[in-house]
């Protein structure tokens, strides 16, 4: 390698693995940077992690959540009804973070865009489309109109009709507490601001897969790596990667049995009630097949390859 890897960050769309991932990594390889892209405090990072190399993210918003102290000379955290203040951060605004007001008369700033450097590795993670379907379905992340639908019916939201939605998201202020289920779903069902407006949920996947593989013409090192084998065999993908790039491993392989959101509860692989025939055909028809392609599924194969290393 001409350049050792220093730094590495984990892409992906949402429901696709990357927390389960970014943990292993975190765990087994040594002296390499692991950036985040949800980091509340501001740790660096090469973009948002569901969006692309060097996209800004709106890290603070709403006026209840981030607003002028009483000098107006700087903007402060805070939450709650009461307008509590979380912590003693202070940003200038005349920061350059700083970008304004947003459609809505909010208050936000941007994380900073980075150059890459030839010792940056960039880590996609790709899910196949079925699972990845029926996991977003459970869980449609900041997507509200889905999250109102699921709410107002009394069987909640089906699959099918899932499919057949718009797909719309919106960020909305992060939480700093969890006394409650109803709390924690505000992350989700807050009106905030739109970042994604698509015909649906398949054109989302096929945009996050063509923003993705942009990243071949983008960054010196990129691995592109299936979640489904990382299920199947976390130590030997590890391994490839760590080989590949000359990182150093720690002396013993351990696995991740819990990540973000399950609060150290073992993680416990989902199964999902069957499909029904109409909803199969309907994302057989509806799914890009080629950018899938691109992604390294087919019709016939639904597992993907170990990875690819770019």
């Amino acid at each position: 390698m001409a350049n050792r890897i220093e730094r590495l960050q984990v892409f992906g769309a949402r429901c696709s693995g990357t927390n389960v991932f970014e943990g292993l990594l975190r765990k087994n390889l040594q002296d390499v940077k692991i950036m985040r892209t949800d980091n509340a405090e501001g740790e660096d990072n090469f973009g948002g992690k569901h969006a692309g190399i060097g996209t800004q993210t709106r890290v603070y918003v709403d006026g209840k959540w981030l607003r002028l102290d009483e000098s107006e000379e700087y903007y402060q955290r805070y939450i709650g009804e009461d307008n509590r203040r979380i912590d003693d951060i202070r940003i200038s605004r005349d920061d350059p973070k700083y970008a304004g007001v947003d459609e809505e008369g909010n208050s936000y700033i941007t994380s900073n865009a980075v150059s890459l450097e030839p010792s940056d590795l960039l880590v996609v993670v790709y899910r196949n489309p079925l699972s990845w379907l029926q996991s977003v379905h459970k869980k449609p992340h900041h997507a509200l109109e889905l999250f109102n639908l699921r709410d107002a019916q009394e069987n909640g939201l089906s699959f099918g009709q899932f499919l057949r939605e718009p797909w719309r998201t919106y960020s909305s202020p992060p939480y700093m507490e969890d006394p409650g289920q109803e709390t924690a779903r505000k992350k989700w069902i807050d009106k905030g601001v739109m970042i994604e407006d698509e015909e649906s949920v398949f054109s989302h996947r096929s945009a996050s897969i063509t923003v993705f593989e942009a990243f071949a013409q983008q960054a010196d090192h990129i691995v592109y790596v299936h979640h489904e084998a990382v299920v199947r065999d976390p130590q030997s993908i590890l391994k490839q990667i760590a080989v590949r790039y000359d990182i150093a491993r720690t002396p013993r392989f351990t696995s991740v049995q819990s990540y973000k959101g399950h609060e150290g509860v073992p993680f416990i692989k989902k199964e999902y009630d069957p499909m029904e025939p109409e909803d199969l055909q309907y994302i057989i028809d509806h799914l890009d097949w080629n950018a899938e392609a691109k992604a390294g599924y087919s019709l016939l194969n639904q597992v993907g390859s170990e990875s690819r290393m770019i």
